[in-house]
């Protein structure tokens, strides 16, 4: 996700006329012994 939100940025910052954009990614809740 942070790799994503930084290409994001990098984007924006070089051209700041391009349109804004959503990237959706999947995401997985692993419990461990610290969740409980």
């Amino acid at each position: 996700m942070g790799k994503a939100a930084a290409g994001l940025m990098l984007e924006k910052i070089k051209d700041s006329s391009i349109p804004s954009r959503t990237i959706l990614t999947d995401a997985e809740l692993v419990y461990r012994a610290s969740t409980l």
